[in-house]
């Protein structure tokens, strides 16, 4: 990035995050959806993370009827979940991962790390 990057005069190109996957919390509803919605705008496969499955399937069609990359449904609340929500998650990635083969290792990383904190967090007070 250079010293003249400034992100509020920034035009994204159609396909800035072309080949990106995106996970989104909260993308059932309000600033999550709009994230949702522009990352899969702009190329993002999505991972659409959220409590309300229902909300999070209108999300997902949403994205497809505009032409979206297919994103993937993840029903988790971070608030309650456990440690085996998360090796549910990290499976879903990895499902995806053998199906299409656009899910780097990174983000596969990402779920089992959150997965061995979620293994040693005390539940939340």
């Amino acid at each position: 990035m250079s010293d003249s990057f400034d992100p509020r005069t920034h035009i994204a190109r159609p396909d800035e995050l072309a080949g990106r996957v995106i996970a989104i919390t909260g993308a059932s509803s309000g600033i999550g959806r709009a994230v949702a919605l522009a990352c899969a705008k702009f190329g993002a496969t999505v991972i659409l993370i959220g409590r309300n499955a229902r909300k999070l399937e209108t999300v997902h069609g949403e994205i497809e009827a505009a032409g979206g990359p297919e994103p993937t449904i993840a029903v988790l609340d971070l608030e309650k979940a456990l440690a085996s929500d998360y090796d549910q998650l990290a499976a879903a990635i990895s499902e995806r991962d053998v199906r299409d083969r656009q899910v780097r290792m990174d983000l596969q990383q990402c779920a089992l790390n959150a997965k061995a904190i979620g293994d040693a967090a005390l539940p939340i007070q």
